[in-house]
């Protein structure tokens, strides 16, 4: 889910109260991802979840 929102363009803290938690968590998630997908940030993150097929319908 958190790699969805970030992929839709929101920011942060709208992440973290769309999902009812707090903006650390949101931001530890991110940063997982980030290191586990290779990638240095929001752009490049959302280009590879599209490329493994983890985010869609946003084109």
């Amino acid at each position: 889910e958190v790699l969805r929102l970030i992929s839709a363009g929101l920011d942060l803290p709208c992440v973290a109260k769309t999902l009812a938690l707090s903006p650390k968590t949101v931001a530890t998630h991110r940063r997982n991802l980030l290191r586990r997908l290779a990638v240095s940030n929001d752009v490049q993150l959302a280009s590879c979840g599209r490329q493994m097929g983890l985010v869609t319908g946003f084109e």
